[in-house]
């Protein structure tokens, strides 16, 4: 930065995000004293606009490697304060020798995963909310390990109200909604593509061009969360 950073963060918050977006984007590493300033300022996020952070958090999805962006988010203490559901997903937790993954990075996965095969930033942000709903469903079962019943029905409860938090637009929430029902009832079968057209047109309301692209759509989704596991 120009000036000292705290002063430079403090002034204008959203530079915070920017600096990390730019990491992400171009591959750069910030400077030293340049993150203990974002570190500092992280709180002052809170006086920025919704629409101006979720602006700067769309562009980090869109990023090649958009793990890069939430990663430092995490780290710095902003994403916390922006997307706590995501934080939520954090740490591994052990007992009676069973222990579940960190759904945070496992979610980072899945997402750069897809997007090797994908820019739409909605698809994106599916692979972002996939396992969303974990945290509110983890049970610790006797003899089986931890379970996470029913976390794709919570989830999509969950997408509305990220979508109204975050001030994102409604037509895309619903989206995403039939996304995680698609996911819980195709994932746990392998229906062919009759089928799920089937599916797609009776309980959707779809046409058959939309359900091919949605079809393809969870092929691309099943094999980057199956790379992420």
């Amino acid at each position: 930065t120009p000036t000292d950073p705290d002063r430079t963060f403090s002034d204008d918050p959203l530079r915070m995000m920017r600096a990390i977006r730019f990491a992400a984007q171009l591959g750069f590493t910030i400077e030293e004293k340049t993150w203990q300033g974002i570190v500092n300022n992280a709180h002052r996020i809170s006086i920025i606009t919704q629409e101006r952070i979720t602006e700067e958090l769309n562009k980090m999805i869109l990023a090649p490697i958009p793990s890069v962006g939430f990663d430092l988010l995490y780290k710095a203490g902003l994403l916390k304060l922006i997307f706590p559901q995501l934080v939520e997903l954090a740490g591994a937790e052990y007992k009676d020798g069973h222990g579940h993954k960190d759904n945070f990075y496992h979610t980072l996965q899945v997402l750069d995963n897809l997007s090797k095969n994908t820019t739409d930033l909605w698809l994106r942000w599916a692979a972002i909310l996939h396992d969303i709903a974990k945290p509110a469903t983890k049970r610790f079962e006797k003899g089986h390990g931890w379970t996470f019943h029913g976390h794709e029905v919570v989830g999509g409860r969950m997408v509305s109200k990220i979508f109204t938090k975050l001030k994102l637009p409604l037509h895309e929430k619903m989206r995403l909604v039939r996304i995680s029902r698609i996911r819980m009832i195709t994932f746990f079968s392998s229906p062919n593509k009759f089928q799920i057209k089937t599916w797609f047109t009776s309980q959707l309301k779809m046409s058959s061009s939309k359900c091919f692209k949605k079809i393809n759509f969870r092929s691309r989704f099943k094999l980057s969360s199956s790379l992420g596991s």
